[in-house]
């Protein structure tokens, strides 16, 4: 009604056109494959390790394993935990942490442990320092390095790939913790080290990259 009561001899400004919210680019596909490819990708090479690993039987800490759970069925059900904790590490942090500590819970019954185990919980790690989740990952880490600690100092077997059991011992009969075990626990110990701050490192340039910061 007021706009025909206008006087048509003065100026009016034209009409406005309504704002319109432009939607937000999409993500880049490096910062996708990053988020959602990369734990996919680690867990098809923590899976492809364990296939390529030899295993033997070294210790039953309880005797013959029990044949109502026959070895063979607990080590796949350690692999397939181990894999698949790699795998939901991006979307179900914690239920992935507690699946990489499973295959170490199964391994008196399986009478073997596995370097893939390992690399499976340092994997998760990885991924908790990138998701920020502090407590998942003091939870991992602490594992990842007490399990370092023990194979790196007390001599026990670990399944690897391609070769089967391996133990790591001093070379020095007279000496419990020589040179080599030294250089294998720093060796384990900074690619602890190394993973925690990759992962950091790659969280914080994402976040100013999603904040238009150089």
């Amino acid at each position: 009604m007021l706009r025909h009561m206008a006087d048509p001899d003065l100026p009016y400004p034209p009409p406005v056109a309504p704002t319109v919210q432009l939607p937000a680019p999409p993500a880049g596909w490096r910062v996708a494959l990053i988020v959602w490819g990369a734990p996919a990708t680690l867990a098809l090479l923590v899976g492809l390790m364990l296939l390529a690993t030899p295993w033997q039987p070294r210790t039953y800490p309880f005797g013959e394993t029990p044949d109502v759970i026959p070895g063979a069925v607990v080590l796949a059900l350690a692999n397939l935990a181990a894999v698949m904790g790699v795998a939901l590490s991006r979307y179900r942090l914690g239920l992935a942490s507690a699946l990489v500590a499973l295959p170490w819970v199964l391994s008196p019954f399986a009478a073997t442990m596995a370097w893939g185990w390992w690399s499976a919980g340092l994997a998760v790690l990885g991924f908790a320092v990138f998701d920020g989740a502090r407590r998942h990952a003091a939870w991992v880490g602490s594992m990842v390095v007490v399990l370092a600690l023990v194979y790196c100092t007390s001599g026990v077997y670990w399944s690897v790939p391609l070769s089967g059991p391996v133990d790591l011992h001093s070379h020095d009969p007279a000496r419990w913790f020589d040179a080599t075990r030294f250089s294998y626990l720093a060796a384990y110990l900074g690619t602890i080290v190394a993973v925690v701050l990759a992962a950091n490192a790659t969280r914080h340039r994402l976040t100013r990259r999603a904040a238009g910061l150089p």
